[in-house]
């Protein structure tokens, strides 16, 4: 999932942004907030941002997971030492 989400954001929409910032020519800022190059900026950005907010947790959720697994029992190296000069 985490792979995914950033291939998503990176491969299909960062382009999209970057095509649509060269079509712009200048700051996204300059534009009136009802330009429908601003909106669909605004748009592609949220869409980025949600994308890798969905790595994060898959991120996050990855490290949960695998704190909370089980551990096998492992002797010290002390123990295991002296089990194995028997």
């Amino acid at each position: 999932m985490v792979a995914v989400s950033c291939a998503i954001a990176q491969f299909v929409v960062a382009p999209r942004i970057a095509a649509l910032r060269h079509e712009i020519g200048g700051p996204i800022e300059q534009l009136s907030p009802t330009d429908p190059r601003r909106v669909a900026f605004g748009r592609l950005h949220g869409v980025s941002v949600a994308w890798l907010g969905l790595a994060m947790l898959g991120a996050g959720a990855t490290i949960v997971c695998a704190s909370l697994a089980p551990r096998t029992h492992r002797a010290p190296i002390n123990e295991a030492m002296t089990i194995a000069a028997r």
